[in-house]
């Protein structure tokens, strides 16, 4: 088997690649209940094929079909829970990529790291099974941290709870106010 080095996907026919997001909400942890739900969005793109895809456990699989070579695509979010140590690795190889069951090598797949995501390219033949996990997501009673990224990838990478919460909490107490001071003007 040769040694991937970069991946280049090109529309097929003057169409653009399909962008789909999935999105992946965490808890607290076991080891850390008192932390706060994040949803993360993960972009994903399956290159001359078709298939499913899932996050499961901090595992993102994608069941893939083609009819000949594909290419599976994902942006993982670096704020995404996949490492224990507080202010770990950033640009050291963290997650395993498995096809069909098996440990695939880095020199069969391409990484590339920017400021918001790690982005895998997984080539595959036909109908491949695709995971891509942390090791140290095995060991979910230990808390789990994410890169910090810049605040310009929040937007493109987590989504925030309560986006409204404060004006609306702001909101009621005005209105809650307001027919205070009505009911007593009136009585």
């Amino acid at each position: 088997m040769g040694v991937l080095t970069s991946v280049t996907l090109m529309p097929v026919f003057g169409e653009g690649l399909e962008w789909k997001i999935s999105q992946m909400m965490i808890g607290p942890s076991p080891s850390n209940p008192s932390g706060i739900n994040q949803t993360f969005n993960i972009p994903y793109v399956i290159f001359n094929g078709t298939g499913t895809f899932q996050v499961h456990n901090y595992a993102f699989i994608a069941n893939t079909y083609s009819k000949s070579n594909g290419i599976f695509e994902i942006q993982i979010p670096r704020n995404f829970p996949y490492y224990n140590v507080k202010n770990g690795p950033s640009n050291v190889e963290v997650y395993t990529v498995i096809e069909n069951g098996v440990q695939i090598t880095p020199n069969e797949y391409a990484k590339t790291i920017s400021d918001c995501f790690f982005t895998y390219s997984v080539p595959f033949n036909m109908n491949s099974t695709i995971t891509i996990l942390s090791a140290d997501t095995l060991s979910l009673m230990t808390p789990i941290y994410g890169d910090k990224v810049p605040d310009y990838c929040l937007s493109e990478t987590a989504i925030p709870e309560f986006p409204y919460a404060i004006s609306i909490l702001v909101t009621s107490i005005a209105s809650l106010i307001l027919l205070y001071r009505i009911k007593f003007k009136t009585s």
